[in-house]
């Protein structure tokens, strides 16, 4: 019975596609604001912080359980792994997360809170990490509107929980570990329903293959990994002058960042098996085409939502977190158009992940990555949330520039292998 209500039918698929692409997109993105906005309307910013301290660590830890497998898998159109060996190698990947969380909690030297509520957070976060490569099978088999599905109601579902435990208990503690069973339960439900219609889960250990794939995807890993340090590299700055009221303004005023990503994400994503097999029919002008038009929407996105941000952004965010940041309008609107170099750099990311050049990433990551470990320190310590807002922009646009160069370097060597091959 759950099967045949999550599954439902194929008509007009396409359309389904967008709408749960859309709706998925908004529940994922928003899910962190929502969380942090009830939290510091609930607890104040002391609880604000605590879970900002949870949410930032779990954010980055689940690099590892990703693994950044998911672009290589539904871009896999000759399935040359199997749906066992990406399930395997999510298994070990979420599993290495958990232990990297221990020794993150036993090497930060946190209170009992602090540390539980990472704990938490990162459970929570590691069951969302299990989730995605479930995800990707649908994704892969042409079903990405299951996979949107799947993310909008596990998404309703654990922020709900959270919000009734915080709102009853006012505890953080019991608040993040109902967040956390939440999420299992809901994966629990959601995926055996519906997985076995496309594939067996089994766990399928053959080293030869977990090798070699995790190999393919090491420096997606590497470079994600990289990212996420990037785009938190301003809150470990501030978390480093022991700044926690600095650091839940930065977060709120941070929050809105995704909005770009978010929109020009429902156009794209769902063009990614597109765009593959452009690839593989080495159409680069319908690949190049797709990409421009992209630049043009992030573009348009970029100048509406620094315009909204400019008149309407600090009153709604004070409202919505219960917390004045009516001086930062200036920082959130640099941190918006920060948002649209991102946004762009993404759009860059899966397009040299399809042509296969995923290595080549790793020269804009660890350059952009060590110029935020050597300077975002020094701009936080001389102009606090100003000097975090104007670093992430810069970041933003060296890393969105550097994928646009190598993208376009690798695909006029491959147009012309191509009009030479024939």
């Amino acid at each position: 019975m759950l099967r045949k209500l999550f599954l439902g039918n194929d008509k007009n698929l396409k359309k389904k596609i967008y709408i749960w692409t859309i709706l998925s997109g908004l529940f994922y993105s928003a899910s962190s604001m929502v969380m942090l906005m009830v939290t510091t309307n609930v607890l104040g910013g002391a609880g604000g912080d605590d879970f900002s301290l949870g949410l930032m660590i779990g954010q980055q830890l689940i690099t590892i359980g990703y693994f950044y497998i998911r672009n290589y898998q539904v871009s896999d159109v000759k399935q040359i792994y199997s749906f066992g060996d990406y399930f395997t190698s999510r298994v070990i990947t979420c599993s290495i997360m958990m232990i990297a969380a221990f020794i993150w909690i036993f090497v930060g030297g946190y209170g009992k809170r602090e540390s539980l509520v990472i704990l938490f957070v990162c459970i929570y976060k590691m069951i969302e990490a299990l989730s995605d490569v479930f995800e990707g099978l649908y994704h892969q088999r042409g079903r990405y509107d299951l996979a949107s599905k799947g993310v909008v109601l596990k998404n309703i579902v654990t922020i709900a929980a959270y919000m009734i435990a915080l709102i009853i208990t006012k505890d953080i503690i019991i608040s993040t570990a109902v967040l956390a069973i939440s999420s299992v339960i809901m994966f629990l439900i959601f995926d055996s329903a519906v997985v076995g219609v496309f594939d067996k889960v089994k766990f399928v250990l053959d080293g030869k293959k977990q090798v070699s794939l995790h190999l393919a995807c090491l420096p997606l890993f590497i470079n994600q990994f990289l990212i996420t340090y990037i785009n938190n590299s301003a809150r470990y700055a501030i978390e480093a002058l022991n700044q926690s009221a600095m650091l839940t303004v930065y977060n709120i005023i941070f929050m809105p960042a995704f909005v770009i990503n978010l929109f020009s994400g429902f156009i794209l994503k769902p063009l990614i098996t597109t765009m593959a097999k452009l690839n593989e029919e080495k159409n680069y002008r319908g690949l190049r085409k797709i990409l421009n038009k992209q630049k043009v929407w992030i573009l348009l996105l970029t100048v509406i939502c620094v315009i909204g941000a400019y008149l309407l952004g600090t009153p709604v965010l004070s409202w919505l977190y219960g917390i004045d940041i009516s001086d930062y309008r200036l920082e959130l609107c640099i941190i918006l158009v920060g948002g649209g170099f991102c946004a762009l750099y993404n759009a860059y990311c899966y397009a040299i992940v399809i042509i296969r050049k995923q290595y080549s990433m790793l020269i804009s990551c660890v350059t952009t990555a060590l110029l935020a470990a050597v300077f975002m320190p020094i701009l936080v310590k001389a102009f606090g949330i100003l000097g975090a807002s104007i670093g992430y922009m810069i970041l933003m646009m060296i890393m969105a520039l550097l994928y646009i160069i190598l993208f376009e370097i690798f695909l006029a060597k491959m147009e012309k292998k191509s009009l030479y091959e024939q």
